[in-house]
């Protein structure tokens, strides 16, 4: 299919823990809903660090990308527990060089060859997307990532690409129009129509949640906390470690990176020299507690009406799924973890991308 004749699209779920992207060329007389069928989301780790003569075979490593910022030549897309990298949890991450080391690696990776992007779709977490002083306003995140990802960009100091436009959503929006762009069931359908839907999106660095009655975002009911999974990483190793210690190991150590690593790479143990430990009890045990953190502030928001139907996504979904059905079952909500629940949000944006923005 022709770029030149189509319109070429782009959507970015930039987590902490890693880049979830799709990238697809919608042709002149292709029907956008023909179209979803085609979408395709890749899932790439977040590590980035600067690249120098001892960073060679890194920078060769599949889904790595070397990129420019500040002047300064970074490889994106590292395993974090290769390169040790400590993320900062701020709201100010969006601002960080990491942050646009790894939107350029993205959008390198994104090989459209006439270097255009005519729409790209990112999401925030609902507290930085959201004005909640001023709701007919944009927030000041939004305006920086429209205004920072737009126009001429810069990749390596050897190409650049255009982007004519940038859309930004609320990340639970995404798991919305990802779950809705796939599903056949119209007796789910029926439910969004009529009633209200809660979409939760389990991240590493928040968890958010959006509530849609009648299909309208209620933005009182719409927020975040950071109460995420990067807590669940930490107690479950800590956990796993002073287990281990007990055993007589004294010197063992599992840390946050190890699990995620294996998580990522779709392992369901961890090795601690020859020894494998099973990490999936530690990570339901300490999501629990993590879970019920954030129940309180959602039944805030929640009020006397209960949702009809709750959406579960992001990369701690597996591991909070069963607490959120528990917590559900009093409702009488009917509470679904798509498939793949990591990579919704991404499909979700290029859904909206198509069916809005093409």
């Amino acid at each position: 299919m022709s770029e030149e004749a189509g319109k070429n699209l782009m959507a970015h779920d930039l987590g902490y823990s890693s880049s979830k992207s799709a990238y697809l060329t919608l042709g002149p007389n292709e029907k956008p809903g023909e179209a979803i069928s085609r979408i395709e989301v890749e899932h790439c780790p977040g590590g980035v660090q600067e690249f120098g003569l001892s960073d060679a075979t890194v920078g060769r490593k599949e889904k790595t990308a070397k990129v420019v910022v500040d002047d300064k030549l970074y490889v994106a897309g590292v395993d974090h527990k290769t390169v040790g990298h400590d993320r900062q949890r701020s709201e100010h991450f969006i601002y960080q060089p990491e942050w646009m080391a790894r939107f350029k690696a993205a959008v390198k990776r994104s090989g459209f060859s006439n270097k255009t992007i005519d729409t790209l779709v990112l999401g925030l977490p609902c507290d930085m997307y959201y004005n909640h002083a001023n709701p007919t306003e944009k927030s000041a995140q939004v305006k920086h990532l429209e205004e920072a990802c737009s126009g001429t960009i810069d990749i390596d100091g050897e190409q650049t690409y255009e982007v004519k436009k940038v859309v930004v959503m609320a990340q639970p929006h995404g798991t919305y129009w990802g779950f809705f762009g796939k599903t056949k069931d119209n007796s789910l359908r029926n439910l969004a129509r009529r009633g209200s839907i809660l979409v939760m999106d389990v991240g590493y660095y928040t968890f958010d949640w959006i509530n849609l009655d009648k299909l309208n975002v209620v933005l009182r009911n719409s927020n975040s906390r950071p109460n995420a999974f990067h807590q669940v990483l930490d107690n479950a190793a800590g956990s796993i470690t002073a287990d281990l210690r007990e055993q007589g190991l004294t010197k063992a150590k599992v840390s946050p990176d190890d699990i995620e690593d294996a998580l990522f790479n779709g392992e369901t143990t961890v090795l601690v020299g020859s020894k494998e430990i099973e990490i999936d009890p530690y990570l339901y045990t300490a999501s629990e507690t993590v879970a019920a953190q954030v129940f309180k502030a959602i039944e805030g928001d929640v009020g006397q009406t209960p949702p009809s139907l709750i959406l579960v996504s992001g990369g701690g979904a597996k591991h909070f799924a069963p607490h959120i059905e528990r917590w559900a079952e009093s409702m009488g909500t009917k509470v679904i973890t798509p498939d793949s629940p990591e990579r919704l949000n991404a499909f979700g944006y290029m859904t909206n991308a198509l069916i809005n923005h093409s």
